[in-house]
């Protein structure tokens, strides 16, 4: 019996850290501001999207995954405004206007 209880405290226990840090971590990108500018992309064997700028600088992002399939091209650029979910890739066409090429909603 006590065996019982104290393996459902645990479950329990993990559900509660795992939502708390879930959280913790997705307030960290939403209050900030981002402007990047795609320089290179590395693709991973699952497909994921790993984003550098000229300096060669990892994009970093607790919420946002980017994949192959979001298309993601050199000279994209990446912007979030403070206190938003969503997340803009831009691209520039020929006479240099910006268009959103996709939004995507934070995890």
């Amino acid at each position: 019996m006590k065996n019982k209880i104290f393996v459902g405290i645990i479950i329990i226990l993990f559900f509660i850290g795992a939502f708390i840090i879930h959280n913790v971590n997705r307030k960290g990108d939403f209050g900030s501001s981002i402007f990047f500018k795609v320089d290179s992309i590395s693709i991973s064997p699952a497909l994921r999207a790993t984003l550098y700028n000229k300096e060669k600088e990892k994009l970093k992002l607790r919420s946002y995954v980017f994949y192959d399939y979001h298309n993601i091209k050199k000279g994209d650029i990446i912007k979030k405004n403070s206190n938003s979910e969503f997340l803009e890739i831009l691209r520039l066409d020929s006479v240099g206007n910006k268009f959103v090429v996709l939004r995507i909603k934070s995890k």
